[in-house]
């Protein structure tokens, strides 16, 4: 040892000797050291202590700084069953710490993983021999320490800066994945939130400072934590990966092997209660292979199945694979790392791989509510879509009814005319129909839009949709004593036929059923804006029966109200101008403007 240098191998000089558990006597001890029974340490960081056993160390200590100094021996871990240290200087006996498990917790020197002896005196070239004996209750490694206890403030702070970074960030992520659990209702994010709090109860337990209040008087209960933590962490994970992608017929092979493995899990849990601890671990780094490899292969299917968040779910399993497999070797080889640097090699991979996967709930979260959002909103368009069908096929099913009605009356009517205007409704329906039918196909209609949204203009006279609904509504208007006539006129449009047909059947059908009118008249005029068709009534005026406003829907049964709200959307859809004309006569004026009026087959810009 060098003067205010942290010692955290005792050397190659240290020997040590397993025996079963009995009474301490460092008299025993030093009579089998004589004889030669203790064997030399292979490796500085050499697992001791099966739980039928336990074993003795010894080295000797040399101060080879030119200062006397007080020194202290740093032990790790508090949840050993039973520790004991002594110095020996010039024959004389001194024991400078004595832990075992009728000490609590809370009495101990420090309350934390490390254990810190009394000081010692080691002056300049002095040698003295240090007698170590310790119990476990699984294999475990007991890294030891000795420097300055001047230096002790220091080294408990270096310890604990990194765990104090660990935990807030950690606490950092949780609150994260939670506020998605919680605030979006995600499945995913909860279950993840299980494993990473089970995660965190590992490393915590690692510290030893888990179960230091919760029962003092049993620190091996750590030991039996972590098997039991490990297990639960494993368990919220499968059922993360099965939720994650959603496994079911697609999945069977993989969604079988998951559910076995969770059964597994599940039952192996008490198995410290009738094997040896250290037979269960061992077994139990087979249930986490068969993890690891059901986790790679649940997210390989999530990126296949172009799942979202599937490519962050993958590299978060990657980093997972590569810190729970490091952390495997590496507490198989710990000389490749100083003692207790294994449990950063966890604590930080569980960051990353904590950041990765909360990118991956979040993305998957954010998606799927997305398209629930869509999907609300389609259902209400379709919904829309279906009321404004429902009221534009009302109207000439009534100018059919009327018609049929009239033929029923007087056979001698079922002439020329009326075989026309029966045409004409019938080929007005089958336009519709034609019109409507691509909403009956979801996936084609979510990529094409709603048919409302569908334009197909063609150049066509204009006396044809006005002619076309006279012709529906003539008998109609007849049997409410109303006068229905048009203007006749030979422009030509450039627009929707099917639309403006629509928008005509509307308006002439809400004059006669609501205005009170006598006569209705629809004309045409041309403009500096285009062609303007005109609906005119003499009556009390439509908008007096309940409708303030034309581009407001009117609050009756849905399918039978005045339309005019689905008027000013193809109007819009069309870039045609709605609108209701103020005058000094009574009853109401209604006009469409804006149509593109066409000469010699081209429409006019």
């Amino acid at each position: 040892m060098g003067h205010g240098v942290t010692t955290d191998r005792i050397g190659d000089h240290a020997a040590y000797l397993e025996v079963r558990r009995a009474s301490v006597d460092l008299r025993t001890a030093r009579d089998m050291f004589t004889r030669g029974l203790f064997m030399a340490v292979p490796d500085p960081d050499f697992s001791f202590g099966l739980t039928h056993s336990g074993f003795w160390l010894t080295s000797l200590l040399r101060n080879e700084g030119s200062v006397a100094e007080e020194w202290v021996l740093d032990a790790g871990r508090p949840y050993l069953r039973k520790l004991e240290v002594w110095l020996e200087v010039i024959g004389q006996t001194r024991k400078i710490l004595d832990e075992d498990d009728e000490t609590p917790f809370y009495d101990r020197a420090v309350l934390s993983r490390h254990l810190v002896s009394e000081a010692f005196s080691l002056g300049p070239g002095e040698a003295i021999r240090l007698w170590l004996y310790a119990e476990f209750d699984g294999p475990a490694t007991l890294p030891l320490s000795i420097y300055p206890s001047s230096r002790a403030a220091e080294v408990n702070l270096a310890r604990e800066i990194p765990l104090a970074i660990f935990y807030a960030a950690a606490l950092v992520l949780l609150v994260f994945i939670l506020t998605f659990a919680v605030a979006l209702r995600s499945k995913v994010a909860a279950l993840y939130a299980g494993v990473f709090l089970s995660v965190m109860a590992y490393n915590a337990q690692l510290d030893g400072t888990l179960f230091a209040h919760v029962w003092p008087a049993l620190p091996e209960w750590n030991a039996v934590a972590s098997h039991v933590i490990g297990l639960v962490a494993v368990c919220f994970a499968l059922l993360m990966a099965r939720e994650f992608i959603k496994t079911g017929k697609r999945h069977a092979i993989l969604n079988g092997s998951i559910m076995v493995l969770l059964a597994v899990a599940i039952c192996y849990m008490p198995a410290p209660i009738f094997l040896p601890l250290v037979t269960v671990k061992s077994y139990a780094g087979l249930i986490v292979l068969g993890f690891l490899v059901l986790q790679m292969a649940a997210s390989l299917a999530a990126v296949r199945d172009r799942i979202p968040g599937g490519a962050f779910y993958l590299l978060g399993s990657l980093v997972l694979f590569g810190y729970v497999g490091a952390f495997t070797v590496l507490s198989q080889m710990e000389s490749l790392l100083p003692p207790g640097q294994k449990e950063a090699v966890l604590r930080y991979g569980q960051l990353l791989d904590g950041f990765v996967f909360s990118l991956a709930v979040a993305r998957q979260t954010w998606v799927l509510r997305r398209r629930e959002r869509q999907s609300r909103d389609l259902a209400v368009q379709r919904s829309l879509e279906l009321d404004t069908t429902r009221h534009d096929i009302r109207q000439p099913l009534l100018s059919l009814q009327i018609a049929v009605e009239r033929m029923s009356d007087d056979p001698g009517m079922g002439g020329a005319e009326t075989r026309v205007q029966l045409s004409e409704t019938l080929a007005y329906l089958q336009q519709l129909v034609d019109v409507r039918r691509p909403a009956l196909d979801e996936p084609a209609a979510e990529k094409r839009g709603s048919p409302d949204d569908a334009i197909s203009n063609e150049e066509f006279p204009l006396s044809a949709p006005i002619e076309n609904a006279v012709f529906m509504f003539t008998d109609e208007a007849t049997s409410h004593g109303i006068d229905l006539r048009a203007v006749k006129t030979s422009l030509r449009v450039h627009a929707d036929p099917v639309d403006l047909l629509r928008v005509l059947t509307n308006l002439v059908s809400n004059a006669i059923m609501h205005s009170g009118s006598d006569r209705i008249l629809i004309g045409v005029r041309r403009r500096l804006d285009g062609v303007a068709i005109d609906v005119v009534d003499r009556g009390k005026g439509i908008l007096d029966q309940g409708e303030a406003d034309p581009d407001a829907a009117v609050q009756r049964r849905r399918g039978e109200g005045l339309g005019l709200e689905a008027v000013s959307r193809i109007c819009a859809k069309n870039g045609w101008a709605f609108s209701q004309i103020a005058t000094n006569r009574r009853g109401s004026h209604f006009r469409i403007s804006g149509l593109k009026p066409s000469i010699l087959g081209q429409p006019v810009e």
